[in-house]
């Protein structure tokens, strides 16, 4: 078997890059690491990524990570006519697509929660009569609300890309796990 395409060398670049992954948002995170501004393009994209979706961004990534290989496991056992393990394959990447509207949903309500609790929490009866609309709106953007709206809408479009990903990269091969299983 040649060690450029075995599942052992594949297996083991992806946890490779995982646990950079989480090394490097652990340290950007703690504020340990910090990028040289040598490509501002490139950083500025980051930065306006992380602005927009905060640390969802890493979970978004992290199940990227694990689609891409899911799907490139079951689309080799379709290929190498392994029914059993291509159905094991179909279900854990469906589960990957699954994911990543949930981490949508979640880091929906967790920003809602802070927001609010930013724009109302500590308001007493006699002060809400005080403060504008315009301050509470001021307040909810401050407290979290668009990066709750922006994963949101990142995890509805992506969770819809990555079915259809999916459909374009098994294509009819996909019916021998459907009929396989029925």
């Amino acid at each position: 078997m040649d060690v450029a395409r075995s599942p052992s060398a594949t297996y083991a670049f992806l946890w490779g890059v995982l646990v950079a992954a989480v090394l490097v948002a652990a340290g950007l995170l703690t504020g340990f690491l910090t990028f040289v501004n040598r490509l501002p393009a490139v950083t500025s994209g980051l930065s306006v990524v992380w602005v927009n979706l905060g640390s969802s961004s890493v979970l978004f990534l992290l199940d990227l990570i694990g689609f891409l290989y899911t799907l490139g496991r079951m689309r080799s056992a379709v290929v190498a006519g392994d029914d059993d393990e291509a159905r094991y394959w179909s279900k854990f990447n469906l589960i990957t697509v699954s994911l990543f509207f949930g981490i949508g949903v979640i880091y929906t309500a967790i920003g809602m929660q802070s927001a609010l609790s930013h724009a109302l929490g500590g308001l007493e009866p006699a002060q809400a009569d005080s403060v504008s609309s315009w301050m509470i709106f001021e307040r909810l953007v401050n407290g979290g609300i668009l990066t709750a709206l922006t994963t949101t809408i990142v995890g509805g479009i992506g969770g819809f890309a990555l079915r259809i990903t999916r459909h374009l990269a098994i294509g009819r091969l996909g019916r021998r796990i459907r009929g396989a299983a029925g």
